[in-house]
């Protein structure tokens, strides 16, 4: 990037091997409401602006030329999602030899609609290696373990079951908002419609097998305006598509039925990180700013350790308690004894109350 940009350029991209200059005249930046960016850049060689916009797969097909996208577009992008991958989608659109005033009161979708496809962007989500054996110790710790993301639901199902949230087995139900506005339930592994009559059973816990339920951001937020989401929030394990405002929802609706932590590494965990009883912050960024805890190897292992120490803190304070108490009521029993004999404690007795009785309480409420 060149430090001084073309006079009217917002930035100035140098190619060194082509010994060219492309000139960014708009640029759109990424919002988590339409999930894309986008950008306008002159190409000097002909005077054309191009726009490219790149964004979420379903978001960025609402922009596309639909006689550029292939009929199996969503097939397609499901199919990698499935496999763990991060699935963004490209166009492009040539605007030919256009001024930057002519541009200048464009909104969004003036530049980007009738973009062509140009392909697909997919980035692998490898776990790390500690992860699912920190997810373990987690679940053995009696701890309820979800995911909440703001990838593709698919992505996320496969991410959970490498990492132990749920059993490479377990049947998952997702659910979806279609185009008639209410929600669909459909068998992942079997992309069958699932009958809602399945899904009550589900939350009634009268199932006899593995089963867990999945959700995208627009079931959730359609369950809360039905008054609904509270049935179902402790039996789904992944809310996908997630903006951060649905993320803090989230995670005030699970501390309504308990103590709840939460992790993460993005600016769009913050508000979570903040509200949630104990916020873990993964990252040197802004996250760590406003969480009461973060962590520098950035390791799930982190939430292992700070619940050890938080449960052996919580003990340790009962303890304390619970000994004080109790020593409080020995000695004033020793004291009613005394004076109702008349009698008076030798120092070999005061020797055998501080050598033993204590020690033998202290083992008591430890």
């Amino acid at each position: 990037i060149s430090k001084t940009p073309t006079p009217g350029a917002l930035d100035t991209i140098i190619v060194p091997d082509q010994n060219l200059k492309l000139d960014i005249i708009k640029r759109f930046e990424f919002i988590h409401s339409r999930a894309s960016m986008s950008v306008a850049v002159r190409d000097p060689r002909d005077g054309h602006v191009h726009v490219f916009v790149k964004g979420s797969f379903e978001k960025v097909k609402e922009h596309l030329d639909s006689t550029t996208v292939p009929g199996d577009y969503i097939y397609a992008a499901n199919r990698m999602a499935r496999q763990g991958g991060y699935v963004l989608a490209v166009g492009h659109r040539d605007l030919g030899d256009i001024s930057v005033d002519e541009m200048e009161h464009w909104t969004r979708d003036d530049m980007e609609n009738g973009s062509e496809l140009v392909g697909f962007i997919v980035f692998k989500n490898m776990l790390k290696e500690d992860t699912p054996e920190a997810i373990r110790k987690l679940k053995n710790g009696s701890t309820r373990t979800i995911m909440i993301t703001g990838d593709t639901a698919l992505t996320g199902v496969f991410i959970g079951k490498q990492a132990g949230l749920m059993s490479e087995e377990a049947t998952v139900y997702l659910g979806d908002v279609n185009k008639a506005g209410s929600i669909t339930w459909v068998d992942v592994d079997r992309e069958e419609e699932v009958d809602a009559s399945e899904i009550e059973q589900v939350i009634s816990g009268s199932v006899d097998y593995d089963v867990e339920l999945a959700m995208t951001g627009k079931a959730f937020n359609l369950l809360i305006e039905q008054d609904q989401i509270r049935r179902y929030i402790l039996f789904t394990r992944v809310f996908a598509r997630m903006l951060p405002t649905d993320k803090l929802a989230a995670i005030q609706y699970f501390m309504e039925r308990g103590i709840t932590a939460m992790c993460g590494d993005g600016g769009n965990d913050t508000a979570a990180l903040r509200a949630a009883h104990v916020g873990i912050a993964l990252s040197d960024a802004e996250a760590s700013i406003v969480s009461p805890f973060s962590s520098s190897d950035h390791s799930i292992n982190s939430c292992v350790e700070l619940l050890i120490q938080g449960r052996s803190a919580l003990a340790t304070s009962l303890a304390g308690y619970l000994y004080l108490i109790l020593y409080g009521q020995t000695m004033t029993f020793l004291k009613i004894w005394s004076f109702y004999f008349s009698l008076s404690a030798s120092n070999n007795i005061w020797i055998w109350i501080d050598a033993f009785i204590n020690t033998l309480m202290s083992i008591c409420v430890s």
